[in-house]
């Protein structure tokens, strides 16, 4: 029997060398399973760490100091009006979120105001610069004030107006006047206490000269002014007193 014990002796060494080695195999795989894991760990707390300096360097830049003193007002403001209020209230909110470079919050010194007008094409020509005008606030047409034209845009904007900004001293009234109230405003663009004027109507167009009719028919030459809807201004070709034909629309219309 001692050899037959002998080579189960050995086939037991040959077995037991056999899971040795396949554990020794498998504690190597499962040493770099576990270094590839810390690695892994590793790069993990550091992209953390860095992340964790943005943050916080995020959190930095969020503590805003405003640059003056003044009323916070939501959203953005484009030429006296607040395009962006209604949207920006929403988002102002816990877990809210706001686009790249979005204007969240504005700060008006109320001390520093302007009144902002969009101005028609046709009424450019009556208006300069440092031009004096009376404002009148919308909420109390009783409170009134000295202005004067700033500054003119004549880059047209929507509706083919132009941008006009007027100056006013605030100080020259104890009445609540805040950024975003409306005022109207009133300029005189001419004014000649002795102008002779005429019906519109009265003065027709032959190329570049204004002619008026006569009572009797006879056709009058005339230099004309200044003109609204209704009146005409002559410089030259009448008097006061002079009878003309109030209007000569229809007649100059019968002889064509």
């Amino acid at each position: 029997s001692i050899p037959r014990e002998h080579d189960s002796l050995k086939r037991s060494l040959k077995i037991s060398l056999l899971e040795w080695e396949e554990a020794e195999k498998k504690a190597d795989r499962d040493l770099k399973t576990k270094q590839l894991e810390i690695e892994e760990q590793e790069r993990a707390i550091s992209k953390s760490t860095r992340k964790l300096r943005e943050l916080r360097s995020d959190l930095d830049e969020l503590v805003v100091e405003a640059p003056h003193n003044g009323i916070v007002y939501y959203g953005a403001n484009r030429k006296g009006k607040w395009v962006t209020a209604a949207t920006v209230e929403k988002k102002l909110i816990p877990g809210g979120r706001a686009t790249a470079r979005e204007v969240l919050l504005t700060v008006v010194d109320p001390e520093q105001l302007q009144v902002r007008t969009a101005v028609a094409e046709d009424k450019l020509k009556d208006l300069t610069k440092d031009q004096k005008a009376k404002l009148q606030l919308k909420w109390n047409d009783d409170v009134k004030m000295e202005s004067k034209v700033e500054s003119i845009s004549y880059i047209p904007q929507t509706g083919n107006t132009f941008d006009t900004v007027f100056s006013f001293d605030k100080t020259l009234t104890q009445e609540p006047v805040f950024p975003g109230m409306t005022a109207k405003l009133t300029i005189d663009t001419y004014r000649n206490e002795n102008a002779l004027t005429v019906p519109v109507k009265a003065v027709k167009k032959d190329g570049d000269r204004s002619y008026v009719i006569m009572k009797g028919g006879k056709k009058q030459w005339v230099e004309t002014g200044r003109s609204d809807e209704e009146k005409q201004e002559i410089l030259k070709g009448l008097q006061e007193g002079d009878e003309i034909e109030a209007d000569i629309s229809s007649k100059t219309e019968d002889k064509k």
